[in-house]
């Protein structure tokens, strides 16, 4: 990153402590078991995690999840208007 312009997400620096996401579904798990595993909370305005289960992930985004182990750690939560 410089000036404030991302160049690409596909070389992250894990620089900062938090990352906000917002991708298409299944784009996410390209970068969200990285950033867990180093140790950052992650932000994620998608639909990758959204569901509690894979097979409902899959049933909704004709996907496979390939972050399940992740599921039983993540927190859903919307906010009020």
């Amino acid at each position: 990153m410089s000036d404030g312009i991302v160049e690409s997400v596909d070389n992250l620096s894990f620089e900062h402590d938090v990352y906000f996401l917002a991708l298409p579904h299944g784009e996410t798990f390209k970068f969200i078991p990285k950033l867990i595993a180093a140790g950052k909370k992650v932000i994620d305005l998608g639909g990758d995690f959204r569901l509690d289960s894979a097979e409902e992930y899959e049933k909704w985004y004709h996907i496979q999840h390939t972050a399940v182990d992740l599921l039983d750690k993540k927190v859903y939560g919307l906010a009020d208007y």
